[in-house]
């Protein structure tokens, strides 16, 4: 038996949209409160530094594997730099 999805309304939407910015927000803060620069996690990633910044502007969606290894390197869960919890946790494979 699967489970019926209920219809898109404005508040799941809204919700959705607020963690956009969260995931956004975090990544930023999660980079500054280290006292990095993009250029530093664009080199950790493999990636250029204007990729990296499109991820903290939003105007690139990073893959499931960029998002765990930040987690990773910060520290925290993915759930926190998802902006699905505001405990940081750490990281648990």
């Amino acid at each position: 038996m699967t489970k019926r999805r209920e219809p898109l309304n404005l508040k799941t939407f809204t919700s959705n949209a607020n963690r956009l910015i969260a995931y956004q927000r975090r990544l930023r803060d999660l980079r500054t409160d280290h006292d990095l620069k993009e250029h530093h996690l664009a080199s950790l990633l493999n990636i250029s530094q204007r990729t990296y910044a499109g991820y903290e502007l939003g105007e690139i969606r990073p893959t499931i594997e960029v998002l765990v290894t930040l987690a990773e390197f910060y520290d925290v869960s993915l759930y926190y730099i998802l902006g699905l919890t505001s405990e940081k946790g750490s990281f648990n494979p």
